[in-house]
């Protein structure tokens, strides 16, 4: 839908400039009361509008069709999508958008939305206002201040931090003259983006120190936070010129009765005549983290206080208080962060986000704080070696070598010899003495690749190097001990190869202490649109060539596909198409013909089935580029197909016609 206008005097009331988006917005709350709640774009290419927001969705994107559509390509076309969950809450949800979709300054997918919030979508900047519920309180005037007893009269006003004239609603913004609320604004503005960049409470406490000093003729200002039982913790504060913050007193009572009755206290001497807020020489404002107290802000002035001023330090606290509870919560996500990382820390190459990967990620992360020998089973290609190497990173052993031996790639005799090291003289060629990769990664991880290849005296000798951390090189008398974690793979079934005898059951038992299967890649295709736009990345950066990514047709061909060589397979296939591919997108016609055509390398169908549609390609191809008077390119166009892929296709076929000139 449209955004709303604002007729000259909602601008009177509510400025939509950079300066005076802030707490001004809250001020105009009759404006969304019909409404229920309202979108403000304060910044932005809808900048000045306003948005209903009712019990129908709200798509925000750049495309047209959405209820607001914003013209910025930093918008993706469905970028974010507001919904009321129950009556009076509504959530905004991120359309996994290019850029993200961003609550107060953090990055969400899904969150229940708060009046107040800021919503930044590309350049755009939205503020949400819920409708006030009620009547507003009235505020407190002169007769209702309570006399102290003594021989100085002081005078103590309840005032609640919603009545603070720039977050009322009804009459609060009306009663300032318009400088006042100018730079009232202004200065909440620079509160706001000052104590929500902060990241830590100690840092939080001093921008409010520094805000709050501002604020008017104040001598001193503290911060008083509680604990969960609403006792004080710690009071530090500063005075007007210091350099440095420290521990100051306060009064205890004061703050009791502002943390107990949610509600700042003014103190002051009594002025005849004098409203409320006029006369105030000290304000202690609680802080609000929803409707539960985690504080006061304290201030003492020199001399006495505005109503104006009062107001600003009211606001002040409770802007605080919000940010108070996001830096809180941002502390604790980040002390939860260090604890899962030190826990389960994967340091990892893997791509994908589907079920089947995370559970091999999570299990990685379990397994390698330990030294217990993992056996990796998997297809082919279905990337062993990197579950391999992100247990060795995830590992106290990361500083140390990670060594691979392909078990497949070499006779016995060179494989011993790999394996262990020889001795000067321990056969002809042997030169001088070389260290084994067991020697080499002492201390490390060794990965034996294709374990279900060794021979059998070969396994007899790993065996009693796990078991008993020695070993001896070829042609050695010495023992030498090591310190060496082991990580196997193999795509055979070692269980079935101890039945047939090619596989000793005690090497079997030692290795598969913890066994992690990796799963072949048809069983998460949802990861291929992921692995494919990676490789093709990393294809083009080394190719040189500019590529945006991989077009929708050939994405669905990638998912359809079945990959028999799995991870492995279609890295080649990406790689091939980006070779082969001359323009932005990898499409259909770069891809092999057997992707293309849906089929797999492990189909079981019979040869004349293939053969009979090999023919048939041929006489209709033959067929069209006779139509086409030997025209290719124009025989492409009669079928529908790409040049490119044609010609490609004639070569395979053995027709004439296949090399491009």
């Amino acid at each position: 839908m449209a955004g709303a206008g604002l007729d000259e005097d909602s601008l009177t009331r509510c400025s939509l400039t950079p300066r005076g988006w802030g707490a001004s917005l809250v001020a105009t709350r009759d404006l969304v009361t019909s409404m229920g709640a309202a979108l403000f774009a304060i910044a932005g290419p809808l900048k000045g509008q306003v948005f209903a927001v009712d019990e129908h969705p709200l798509s925000i994107g750049r495309d047209t069709a959405n209820r607001i559509a914003v013209g910025d390509v930093s918008v993706s076309r469905r970028h974010s999508l507001i919904c009321q969950a129950t009556e009076g809450v509504f959530h905004i949800a991120d359309l996994e958008s290019l850029n993200g979709t961003f609550v107060n300054d953090i990055p969400v997918h899904d969150r229940p939305l708060g009046d107040g919030d800021r919503i930044q979508i590309g350049s755009s900047l939205f503020l949400f206002v819920l409708a006030a519920d009620g009547a507003p309180v009235p505020l407190p005037a002169a007769g209702a201040l309570e006399r102290s007893r003594g021989a100085r009269t002081v005078a103590i006003a309840a005032f609640p931090p919603d009545e603070a004239m720039l977050l009322a609603s009804g009459r609060g913004a009306a009663e300032l003259s318009t400088p006042d609320l100018v730079q009232g604004l202004d200065f909440l503005l620079r509160a706001t983006r000052a104590l929500h960049a902060t990241r830590r409470v100690p840092e939080w406490r001093e921008r409010l120190l520094d805000l709050a000093l501002e604020a008017g003729p104040v001598a001193r200002a503290m911060v008083a936070l509680t604990d969960e039982a609403r006792q004080i913790e710690d009071v530090v504060g500063r005075e007007r010129g210091a350099e440095r913050s420290g521990a100051m007193d306060v009064d205890a009572e004061i703050v009791r009765k502002a943390i107990e009755s949610r509600t700042a206290v003014l103190c002051g001497e009594s002025q005849a005549g004098a409203g409320a807020g006029v006369g105030v020489a000290s304000v202690t404002a609680p802080l609000l983290a929803g409707s539960a107290p985690c504080g006061v802000l304290h201030v003492d002035a020199e001399g006495l206080l505005a109503k104006t001023q009062v107001h600003l330090l009211v606001a002040l606290a409770s802007i605080a208080a919000g940010a108070l509870d996001n830096v809180r919560h941002l502390e604790w996500l980040e002390g939860e962060r260090q604890r899962l990382e030190s826990e389960f820390r994967v340091d990892h190459e893997m791509v994908g986000e589907s079920a089947a990967l995370k559970q091999v990620i999570e299990l990685v992360g379990k397994v390698a704080s330990s030294d217990a020998t993992v056996l990796l089973l998997g297809e082919s290609g279905t990337g062993k070696e990197l579950v391999a190497r992100a247990i060795h990173r995830s590992s106290p052993r990361a500083e140390r070598p990670f060594v691979v031996v392909n078990c497949a790639a070499l006779s016995e005799t060179l494989l011993e010899s790999e394996l262990f090291g020889y001795e000067r003289g321990a056969f002809t060629g042997a030169l001088q003495r070389k260290p084994g990769r067991i020697e080499v990664a002492d201390g490390g991880t060794l990965f034996l690749d294709e374990v279900g290849e060794l021979a059998l005296s070969l396994q007899a000798k790993l065996l009693r190097a796990i078991e008993t951390k020695e070993f001896e090189r070829v042609g050695g008398t010495h023992p030498l001990r090591v310190d060496v974690r082991i990580v196997a793979a193999t795509n055979r079934d070692l269980a079935q190869a101890v039945r047939q005898g090619s596989f000793r059951a005690d090497l079997f038992y030692r290795l598969n202490v913890v066994a992690l299967t990796t799963p072949p890649l048809r069983a998460r295709r949802e990861d291929v649109p992921l692995l494919a736009s990676y490789f093709a990345a990393r294809a083009g950066r080394r190719g040189n060539r500019k590529l945006v990514g991989i077009s929708p047709e050939a994405r669905r061909l990638l998912v359809r596909y079945d990959w028999p060589g799995n991870v492995r397979e279609l890295q080649n296939a990406i790689e091939r198409a980006v070779l082969l591919g001359d323009g932005e997108l990898v499409r259909p016609e770069d891809l092999p013909e057997a992707l293309v055509e849906g089929g797999t390398e492990e189909s079981s169908a019979p040869n004349r089935y293939h053969e009979a549609v090999a023919e048939a390609k041929r006489r209709l191809i033959q067929g069209t580029v006779a139509e086409a008077h030997g025209n290719v390119s124009e025989a492409a166009r009669l079928l529908g197909l790409h040049p490119n892929y044609l010609h490609r296709l004639m070569k395979n076929l053995g027709l004439k016609g296949g090399e491009q000139r």
